[in-house]
């Protein structure tokens, strides 16, 4: 009980609530920091296929999947206001982490319909 009030009183204090946001702020930049040197050191380019759109709070994503080696990778990438951007169904290249390709990137403005390159990357056309 006395631990628990002590964490109470920290967190009701101005020091605790500076020293939540300075950590949470530093995660979040870790994070980013993370992405763009994977991103840029280890890049590695396949074919995604974008499945759908999400809708959290007031941002839009669009899920896509890509395979790399054999195993499929789920992610999704921020559409802000441009939901249009990017076509349900469609095949765009995606940059991902060599290292860890849990790690990627859409690039919406590269969209794939060359049939060969999607079997290619995995995907069976029906």
């Amino acid at each position: 009980m006395r631990v628990i009030r002590k964490i109470k009183d920290f967190l009701n204090g101005q020091t605790g609530v500076l020293i939540l946001f300075w950590t949470l702020l530093a995660w979040s930049g870790y994070k980013a920091f993370k992405t763009d040197l994977h991103l840029k050191y280890y890049p590695q380019y396949s074919i995604a296929k974008c499945t759908g759109i999400e809708y959290q709070n007031s941002n839009t994503f669009m899920n896509y999947y890509f395979y790399v080696n054999g195993e499929k990778y789920k992610s999704s990438y921020y559409l802000g206001d441009n939901y249009r951007a990017l076509e349900i169904g469609g095949y765009y290249r995606v940059k991902y982490s060599s290292k860890d390709p849990r790690i990627s990137k859409l690039n919406k403005n590269i969209r794939i319909t060359d049939t060969l390159f999607i079997k290619e990357a995995g995907f069976n056309l029906k």
